[in-house]
């Protein structure tokens, strides 16, 4: 399980960064470097967010509770890593941290969507070729 949570930590940390790195080349140019302690918080983030993702598909649990962890690691790691650390202030951090839980549902609702049309396809697939 160690080994599935550091790999899907990794390929996250390889996206982020990577995004990341364009944002900033887009926004900044060249002159916009990267920060490295910004950098560095990308990886406790990735490790919760891969810990939420590995937990997600563990059949152990209900999919209630593995939902609903995997919306606390993820919008809680974000917010413990990402947000406060950007040392941003009062009422800025409630927006932000809304902010995030937004972002999080649109993505949940979304993905949902996109597996529910998949799997439905295949359904209809596997009926059309009986």
């Amino acid at each position: 399980m160690i080994k599935k949570i550091l790999t899907k930590a990794c390929i996250y940390f390889s996206v982020i960064c990577g995004a990341y790195a364009f944002a900033m080349l887009a926004f900044h140019g060249a002159s916009g470097g990267l920060g490295a302690l910004r950098v560095l918080l990308f990886l406790p983030f990735c490790l919760a967010f891969g810990a939420a993702s590995v937990q997600l598909t563990d059949a152990q649990y209900d999919k209630a509770y593995r939902r609903l962890l995997h919306a606390l690691l993820t919008v809680g790691g974000a917010i413990l890593f990402l947000l406060l650390p950007a040392g941003l202030k009062g009422s800025q951090n409630l927006t932000g941290s809304v902010l995030i839980l937004v972002g999080y549902i649109i993505v949940v609702a979304v993905s949902s969507l996109f597996k529910k049309r998949v799997s439905k396809a295949l359904e209809e697939d596997k009926k059309y070729r009986k």
